[in-house]
């Protein structure tokens, strides 16, 4: 086996692979990292009982509203006062998703004005 296919070989059982890295200055340089996990998709029953906060799906991290790069939740009839308890789980599930947001917002907002 060659060096270079048994060093893919290694990537891929220590589940890692090559990726950029902003050195900070301007420029890029390849590094080892981890691959992410994601998330399990748990079907939704969809029915008059728990339409409210039904979450559709969530996007991989795009830059779509900004400059920064952050994951889309996708959501069918959305409400802030849910009636059901299925509304009510989803609408946590959403708030925790919105504070993780706010707190990489403002990670990335600092690391912009540390350069």
């Amino acid at each position: 086996m060659s060096s270079f296919k048994s060093f893919w070989k290694t990537l891929e059982q220590e589940k890692e692979k090559i990726g950029s890295l902003d050195q900070g200055n301007g420029k890029m340089a390849l590094a080892r990292i981890g691959k992410q996990k994601r998330a399990k998709i748990v079907p939704c029953v969809s029915g008059p009982l728990n339409d409210e906060n039904q979450i559709i799906a969530r996007t991989a991290p795009v830059p779509r509203f900004g400059p920064f790069f952050e994951p889309i939740s996708l959501v069918k009839n959305y409400t802030e006062e849910p009636k059901t308890g299925v509304g009510r789980n989803n609408l946590r599930i959403l708030n925790n998703r919105k504070a993780e947001a706010r707190a990489a917002m403002k990670r990335n907002i600092k690391a912009q004005s540390d350069r």
